[in-house]
């Protein structure tokens, strides 16, 4: 589900749109250039509802933060610090396979929650592994899958794929599509700023004219900022006006 320039009813609620929103991480000039957010913590349920804490340490972008996680719609998988990702398989006492990859059983329900700006976000199972096609993965019989986060590198190492130079990037997490299906999230260039246009079109005894309003907030905040008219008659002298 993508909307533009709106909220989705659905998620965000039909008449006044309840969202939190937690500003994006600038760089060191304190511009934003990214979609960065503070990770605080990461967990998951194992059987019989036990749930595990992931430790995820600090982040090696920005000393002394928490880790920090960038939204990436182009990314194939999630990335993230080799440590934090052993201890998540571990969880189900999986390590990192001979190629450097983390393999999954495909049957295997893995349930993750990643907290960001501390609002909570459990990955759906479906989205937690991802199907690598028969004859590919350490089982070589299609019975494995990929799990969704695989590990950020440096040039040296490798990781099926996923071999970056961690040291470039923006972030200590790239989360791609695989963790975005499970959250209803808002980008918004203007500090969640909800903006409304209404359109009117009025018949008058000589033409027809278009008025534009432009709103910024909303319910009992909603306050006018703008306002146009636009008609033919506009280009016209006040004597061929009379002349109609």
């Amino acid at each position: 589900l993508l909307t533009i320039g709106n909220h989705a009813p659905a998620y965000a609620g039909s008449t006044e749109p309840r969202i939190n929103f937690t500003s994006a991480i600038g760089d060191a000039d304190g511009v934003v250039r990214h979609w960065r957010v503070p990770l605080t913590e990461i967990s998951v349920q194992l059987q019989h509802g036990v749930v595990e804490p992931i430790p995820i340490g600090s982040s090696s972008v920005i000393a002394g933060s928490n880790p920090i996680a960038v939204f990436d719609s182009a990314a194939s998988i999630n990335l993230g610090p080799e440590g934090t990702l052993n201890a998540l398989y571990g969880a189900w006492g999986i390590g990192p396979a001979s190629d450097g990859g983390y393999y999954v059983p495909c049957d295997l329900q893995m349930n993750v929650t990643l907290s960001l700006g501390g609002i909570r976000v459990p990955i759906h199972p479906l989205d937690a592994s991802l199907q690598t096609g028969s004859g590919n993965g350490p089982s070589n019989d299609g019975s494995s899958c990929l799990g969704s986060f695989q590990a950020l590198r440096s040039l040296s190492g490798s990781s099926n794929g996923a071999n970056l130079n961690s040291s470039f990037l923006p972030a200590d997490f790239v989360l791609s599509p695989a963790f975005m299906r499970s959250a209803y999230t808002v980008f918004s260039c203007d500090a969640g700023l909800t903006t409304t246009q209404v359109v009117m079109k009025t018949t008058f005894e000589k033409g027809v004219a278009e008025e534009v309003y432009l709103f910024h907030g909303s319910g009992e905040e909603m306050e006018v900022v703008g306002w146009t008219v636009n008609s033919p008659l506009l280009q016209l002298s006040p004597e061929d006006v009379n002349k109609l």
